[in-house]
């Protein structure tokens, strides 16, 4: 009795035991399973939103398309103004695209300073031109006068250098005749001979360089003072054109710290470019007016025949006067519709694919069904269990796009 009862408690324990652990090899598989349904919910919710943004594209594609065949069927008359509308569109959008190419050089504040005073530029031109050249006149003359004042110095120093020369002259020749005169004496002294002629000869001589030194001397210092007259003359000259000169560059310099400009010949290649561009900018917005009142017609025209885009068919109105061209874009269209198809296809490959796999794991066991169905209720998919949860546990897919396109 002893012996049954212990076999008995040993076949309980068992069998706890190996409940226990198929309980935890239950929760631990169900962990496992939790991820991988996880992710691939986040995959098919990805699929769901390329799915839905292809079909967008697809749509747009495919009205383009319409738009196409509508445009290529227009009865004759509106198509031909249609393309008279097209041809204006495109000469004027070349129009606009070579005047908006052309760039003033001029900073924002030049071209300020122009705009202020543009109605008096054209005769500050003439005025500043005119004050230029005077200036120029002035410092011509200044280049003059300096030029006269460094002769008038050089002859000055060269009347200087003869008078000192006259004075060494004098001073050599009164010595020597001194000396030959006291060698005389002596001479007659010590020998009481009188050398009469030759004392003739240097009081003659002697006579002859004085009255030499005399002439000379008097002719330099009257060319000194010629000079030093001269000078004052110039210098006085000199100070009346500075006077002028300071007062002209000091006009000028108010006039082009006025412009900001440093000559009269920048202010009016900026006033050049300036009015250049106003030219321009004239052009241009008629250009724009014209441009924006044929682009409505030719808008208006479309809308009339029920095209789906006409702004878009305005950027392509080169398409509308070439044939080549529109049947590129017909071409590129279709190309791009069956990519659109092959993208939508595989998205709904996936989905098929991820679905099958979460069927699989939710028919593994009850709990991993329930838990399936709502991961999926949670991700938005609409999962509902088919049939009872007992008998199959198999998982159906409702999606939020739609995968079906024509």
């Amino acid at each position: 009795m002893k012996n049954l009862k212990l076999s008995i408690g040993k076949e309980l324990g068992m069998g706890l035991f190996h409940k226990k652990v198929k309980e935890i090899e239950q929760v631990e598989e169900k962990v496992d399973y939790e991820e991988e349904v996880r992710s691939i919910c986040e995959k098919i919710d990805k699929a769901n939103l390329q799915i839905k943004i292809i079909k967008k594209e697809y749509d747009e594609v495919n009205r383009y398309l319409q738009d196409a065949q509508i445009i290529d069927g227009l009865p004759e008359e509106p198509k031909k103004e249609l393309l008279t509308y097209a041809k204006y569109i495109l000469d004027l959008r070349k129009d606009i695209s070579k005047l908006e190419s052309k760039r003033t050089e001029l900073t924002e504040f030049e071209f300020g300073v122009m705009e202020r005073y543009e109605d008096i530029i054209p005769d500050e031109i003439k005025r500043l031109k005119k004050e230029e050249e005077y200036e120029q006149t002035i410092k011509s003359d200044l280049r003059k006068l300096s030029g006269e004042k460094a002769v008038l110095r050089h002859e000055e120093e060269v009347e200087l250098s003869r008078k000192a020369f006259l004075g060494k002259l004098g001073l050599v020749a009164g010595t020597i005749i001194g000396l030959l005169l006291l060698m005389y004496l002596i001479l007659y002294m010590i020998f009481d001979t009188f050398a009469d002629i030759a004392f003739i000869l240097t009081i003659i001589g002697g006579v002859v360089i004085a009255f030499y030194i005399f002439i000379e001397t008097d002719k330099n210092s009257k060319a000194l003072k010629l000079n030093a007259a001269k000078e004052n003359k110039l210098i006085n000259l000199t100070n009346t054109v500075k006077i002028k000169y300071v007062n002209q560059k000091s006009s000028l310099d108010y006039s082009h710290d006025k412009y900001a400009v440093n000559n009269v010949f920048e202010l009016e290649y900026r006033y050049n470019q300036y009015m250049s561009y106003k030219e321009d900018e004239m052009k241009r917005r008629k250009a724009n007016s014209t441009y924006e009142f044929y682009n409505n017609k030719y808008k208006d025209l479309l809308f009339q025949y029920k095209v789906h885009d006409a702004e878009v068919w305005s950027y392509q109105a080169g398409a509308v006067v070439d044939p080549k061209e529109m049947v590129e874009i017909r071409h590129k269209l279709n190309e791009r519709r069956q990519k659109l198809r092959e993208q939508l296809s595989e998205n709904t490959e996936t989905i098929s694919k991820l679905g099958e796999r979460l069927t699989e794991i939710g028919k593994k066991s009850e709990e991993l069904g329930i838990m399936v169905n709502g991961m999926m209720e949670f991700y938005g998919f609409g999962a509902v269990p088919s049939g009872t949860r007992k008998k199959t546990r198999t998982i159906s897919i409702n999606t939020n796009a739609s995968t079906s396109i024509k």
